[in-house]
């Protein structure tokens, strides 16, 4: 008896005869760039997804996958507008996370500050996204939006306390305050975190600009 087929060669018959039966069948040309992709072949992974595109139908999830695909080559601008050709059908957590990923990789800072914020809407454990919002607004040199996201974060219970602070501390000696306003700072955040007090985004805005107001004092 001869033997049975892969289950890797049986997908991989499946989707292509899918395909030839209709070319413009997005779900098996989405699966059979993932065979080919996880396999290692580079070129049919590309050419499946090229094809796809030129059809003017494609879905969102092979829109991404192309992108995906530009920016392991660098292309990021390109990347971006695929992306966003998918964004306008779906804005599912990956597509949207990516466009803020790119968009910081760009330095199109306030539109990756925005995807960012949509991407926390999704997630159950924040900490990351919200340590590259922190990044957007240090680049851009907003300092207070630096100072409010991290506040965040350390108030959400991040594990990475140590270096939260630290930062939190850098970006409040870039607004002008001194040492002894910065710990009034640090005991706000410090008390709540222990009390466990869930304060608004609102009120460590104006704990922050009573410090910033007595700092002009």
């Amino acid at each position: 008896m001869g033997r049975k087929p892969s289950l890797y060669f049986q997908r991989l018959i499946l989707f292509q005869n899918r395909i030839l039966d209709d070319s413009e069948d997005m779900f098996a040309r989405d699966e059979l760039y993932l065979i080919y992709n996880s396999e290692g072949y580079k070129d049919d992974a590309r050419h499946i997804l090229e094809e796809a595109i030129s059809l003017g139908t494609a879905p969102p999830q092979v829109l991404y996958h192309y992108a995906m695909l530009l920016e392991e080559e660098q292309k990021f601008n390109e990347a971006i507008q695929y992306l966003e050709l998918a964004f306008q059908q779906s804005q599912e957590h990956h597509i949207v996370h990516a466009l803020a990923r790119l968009k910081r990789e760009m330095g199109r800072y306030h539109e990756a500050i925005e995807f960012y914020r949509m991407a926390l809407k999704d997630v159950t454990e924040p900490f990351s996204i919200l340590r590259s919002i922190a990044d957007c607004y240090y680049f851009l040199e907003d300092f207070k939006g630096c100072v409010l996201t991290v506040s965040k974060s350390i108030l959400l219970g991040s594990d990475d306390k140590s270096n939260l602070w630290g930062n939190l501390g850098f970006a409040l000696q870039q607004l002008g305050l001194k040492r002894h306003q910065i710990s009034r700072f640090f005991s706000f955040l410090g008390q709540n975190l222990l009390e466990g007090n869930k304060i608004s985004d609102t009120d460590i805005e104006k704990e922050l600009d009573r410090v910033l107001l007595n700092a002009k004092d």
